[in-house]
């Protein structure tokens, strides 16, 4: 399992190797993580949120 942290890193998962992405964890408001949160879902990946 591989952990990428910061919202540049992140993206560049996304653009790279989707298909590498099986969970995705959050924390804070959802509001700022929409862009990503809309990223999972388009992928087919159901985002967590920790608090």
């Amino acid at each position: 399992m591989e952990e990428t942290f910061g919202k540049y890193s992140v993206r560049a998962v996304f653009i790279v190797r989707p298909h590498d992405i099986k969970r995705m964890l959050f924390a804070g408001k959802e509001a700022y993580h929409e862009e990503f949160i809309k990223l999972a879902h388009r992928h087919g990946i159901t985002p967590a949120f920790v608090s």
